[in-house]
């Protein structure tokens, strides 16, 4: 069952941008606020109903019979020992329907989909698979190694939005509206309702970071940043510290905005920073702030420590 209010879903939690819509959406699709990694729980009607309406959407009619929903589906390596795990698995016995979630673009990892649609293909040689990568409006090129008997298809968040408004548009349970009108926010937010790619400017791991036009006094906070992601590294939860006297930039939101997208293209060209995460903490969170600007202005930026959790 939902709780009553499901912003609690993720008070004083660190999902991040990502991890907080497909909280949501998990949450929705089994009308409750069971969560984990490598989980699994019986789809509702409206859940199968919507999988359902996103399969459809670009792969044609889905099997017949419910799919096993698996949330962070554990992907095993085809000659190692790592774990990569996919956001949602749902299988039916001739069919894995896998979907990847992206609401911000620097979060896309070139090679990120080759390789889970190998590791899928290697460990299931029977059924075929499907990935779907769900993501804000952005270019997605495919895959570059497709195994046999697989496909992949890109869909926005826009349009998957609509298959969850159809849905869900008769609900009679306010948990749920709530929910879907709490996931609908947080995508919003995050620039992933847009009706069209934004243009943004990545930079490589040689690049300055002026090359977004990012003041000096901002560029020693991104230094900071990279020292404070080596730290999460390491395995300490730590915070974006940002001097007290920057407090008065106007634009300080978009300021850590822009910090963000350039701290996470850091970490993706940095095979030290692997698995940090880095996402925004506000007032409306829970709990106190890391720092005291983060305490005065409400908001500041976080980074987590990659996850030590063993395969499954």
């Amino acid at each position: 069952m939902l709780p009553d209010d499901p912003a609690d879903l993720i008070l004083g939690k660190t999902y991040g941008s990502e991890g907080t819509a497909q909280r949501y959406l998990c949450a929705l699709l089994i009308s409750g606020s069971s969560y984990g990694y490598h989980k699994s729980w019986a789809l509702t009607e409206r859940g199968a109903r919507f999988v359902a309406g996103l399969y459809s959407r670009k792969f044609g009619n889905p099997p017949p019979g419910l799919p096993q929903f698996w949330n962070e589906m554990n992907l095993r390596a085809v000659g190692a020992h790592d774990e990569q795990a996919v956001d949602y698995g749902f299988i039916w016995p001739e069919v894995h329907f896998l979907v990847e979630l992206k609401t911000l673009g620097s979060s896309h990892r070139p090679g990120q989909l080759t390789e889970y649609l190998v590791r899928a293909r290697h460990h299931n040689p029977g059924p075929s698979i499907d990935l779907l990568y769900l993501t804000q409006p952005m270019a997605a090129a495919i895959p570059d190694d497709m195994p046999e008997r697989c496909r992949f298809a890109h869909l926005t968040w826009l349009e998957a939005m609509e298959v969850a408004n159809e849905v869900w548009a008769d609900s009679t349970d306010p948990r749920e509206v709530r929910c879907l009108a709490l996931l609908r926010e947080h995508l919003d937010r995050e620039g992933a309702l847009a009706a069209g790619p934004t243009p943004t400017k990545r930079t490589t791991a040689g690049e300055a970071a002026t090359a977004n036009d990012l003041p000096e006094e901002w560029e020693q906070v991104l230094h900071g940043a990279v020292l404070a992601a080596a730290q999460a590294a390491a395995g300490r939860r730590t915070a974006v510290d940002v001097p007290e006297a920057l407090v008065t930039d106007s634009a300080i939101a978009a300021r850590l905005r822009q910090v963000r997208g350039l701290l996470e293209d850091r970490i993706d060209g940095d095979a030290r920073l692997a698995g940090v995460k880095v996402w925004e903490w506000t007032s409306r969170t829970g709990g106190r702030a890391y720092t005291e600007v983060g305490e005065r202005v409400g908001v500041e930026l976080r980074l987590t420590p990659p996850s030590t959790r063993t395969p499954v």
